[in-house]
């Protein structure tokens, strides 16, 4: 692939967040192309003219073709040297060195304090002494702010969708750290950043609808749905998979639901954690724990008559150690070792009392 049919240009996303404001004004203001803009050109004006890939027919095009080939690692390829030599032709030799160098680590050696007090949605390992990192998220300001920032990056094609994924997991996480409302991060960071379970049902159904955005075949989609699902390879190669098709059918993640977002669906484990802690679970039946620790205090004779002494005992010395989440979770436990006829008969108990 080139940076027109690669949906997930990262080293383009690189070198545009690392320059910033010293990113040439005509990169600044050109607009991406797709693959209908090159279709009639000659096959000269292509870096790679058997495959048509890697345009060099304006400055812009070969400035982000230079990139991207050498983010593909490639700058002994003869495709850049073609794409050098065009470089040289426009002027944009000096400029296409600096993108480069970007993309080269630049080994500084970061401090102890940097190290231990700097938190960041986005940090890349790029060596062993040097960190590439984006969106500060040390304080309520930094992390409301990140938040705002990486949403509109991602919108405007700065940065791409499993970027926006990994940002939103830290800044939802540094949110909750710092007790940061709902309401002060905009929706898609909260849906792509919290703990979920894993959806392979709503995935299925994601990817049949894959031909609304044009994808005439979708059973690469689906095979990889039910592979994940079998436990053959791991969700995470199953949105890997997803992204390069993606890519390759030029599905925009605006329009449609993205890989991460079809997977990881399902109920959010915090929520799940806080039912878990607050209720206790009887063959699938969540009930509240102040209501089950009435069979321990005023509800206990109910208990006394419909079970035999041994399985009461047990029962109300279960619903007196409901003073913490791990012994709530213990709770429910211990009354799944119950048998069945004595899990029905618990319900019919806690029915009548509640």
């Amino acid at each position: 692939m080139d940076f027109i049919k690669d949906q997930n240009p990262t080293a383009l996303y690189e070198v545009g967040i690392k320059a910033g404001e010293a990113l040439p004004d005509y990169v600044k203001e050109a607009a991406m192309l797709q693959e209908e803009d090159v279709a009639n050109l000659a096959d000269s004006a292509f870096a790679d003219r058997v495959n048509r890939l890697h345009p060099i027919h304006t400055k812009e095009a070969t400035y982000m073709s230079a990139v991207y080939l050498a983010g593909a690692g490639l700058t002994s390829s003869e495709e850049f040297a073609t794409v050098k030599r065009a470089a040289e032709f426009y002027g944009i030799d000096k400029d296409v060195e600096d993108a480069i160098a970007l993309l080269e680590p630049t080994r500084k050696e970061a401090s102890e304090a940097f190290v231990s007090t700097e938190k960041f949605a986005l940090s890349f390992n790029m060596e062993e002494e040097d960190t590439w990192s984006a969106y500060p998220i040390n304080s309520e300001l930094e992390v409301t702010k990140a938040a705002t920032e990486v949403v509109k990056d991602w919108v405007d094609e700065h940065i791409p969708t499993d970027w926006l994924r990994h940002a939103a997991i830290n800044i939802v996480k540094r949110a909750n750290e710092l007790n940061i409302s709902r309401n002060e991060i905009p929706d898609k960071i909260w849906n792509l950043g919290a703990e979920r379970l894993v959806d392979f049902d709503n995935a299925e159904s994601v990817a049949a609808s894959r031909c609304l955005a044009g994808v005439a075949d979708t059973s690469a989609y689906l095979d990889a749905v039910k592979q994940a699902a079998a436990g053959s390879i791991s969700v995470e190669q199953a949105v890997d998979q997803w992204m390069l098709l993606d890519a390759q059918n030029s599905v925009s993640h605006k329009r449609y639901t993205s890989p991460q977002e079809a997977f990881y669906s399902g109920a959010s484990i915090a929520d799940i954690e806080k039912l878990a802690s607050s209720n206790v679970c009887i063959s699938d039946v969540l009930v509240p724990v102040p209501v089950f620790s009435k069979l321990a205090s005023t509800n206990m004779n109910a208990v006394l008559m419909a079970f035999r002494p041994e399985v009461a005992s047990t029962i109300i010395n279960i619903a007196k150690e409901l003073d913490s989440a791990e012994k709530v979770a213990s709770a429910s436990a211990r009354v799944s070792k119950l048998n069945e006829t004595q899990r029905k008969e618990l319900l019919n108990v806690l029915m009548q009392v509640s």
